[in-house]
Parts: structure tokens; C-alpha cells; sequence
């Protein structure tokens, strides 16, 4: 497992959390995420139906709209297959 230098973002999430079940969502997520190399917190900007728990995605997203917009656009724009490209004039 990589270093907990890179996902402090999970780490500052979980302690946040006070439901059990949202800490063990959580904790479960991650366990998923950091085997994947990725960030929990960011799995799920990209992804929000990865969690049913308003908890969770309040924290992962709240601070974060800019970067939930960004992981949106990016996520629309993969599911075509290739990235965009300005059209080609003629």
C-alpha cells in the first residue's frame, strides 16, 4: 500500500465521520480505493453513486465543487472513448 502521505485526504474524511456505519462505508471504500492506487475522497467526486451515504459524499464533494465538476466533465467525456478535440476547420 502506498504511503499515507497520499491519501490524507481519506484519512482526514474518516476521522470527520461519526456514524459506525459511515466509518466502516468508508473505511471499506478506501481499503478498495488505496488497493486501486487512488484516493477514496476522489473516487468519489468522480463517482458519487459509489456511496449511498449523504455523509460521506458531503465530505468528499463539499470542499471540493471544482474538482466534482471537473471529475463530471472528464468522466463524460471518457465514456466516448477518446478525449476532445477542437473541430477541424473545412
Amino acid at each position: 500500500m502506498a504511503g499515507s502521505e497520499q491519501f490524507a485526504e481519506d484519512e482526514a474524511v474518516c476521522a470527520q465521520l461519526t456514524d459506525p456505519l459511515d466509518r466502516e462505508a468508508f473505511a471499506n471504500l478506501m481499503a478498495h480505493a488505496h488497493q486501486e492506487g487512488k484516493s477514496a475522497a476522489a473516487m468519489i467526486r468522480e463517482e458519487p453513486s459509489l456511496t449511498s451515504r449523504p455523509r460521506i459524499r458531503k465530505l468528499c464533494i463539499g470542499q471540493h465543487k471544482a474538482q466534482f465538476i471537473w471529475a463530471q466533465v472528464k468522466g463524460f467525456v471518457s465514456r466516448f472513448g477518446k478525449p476532445l478535440e477542437p473541430p477541424q476547420p473545412g
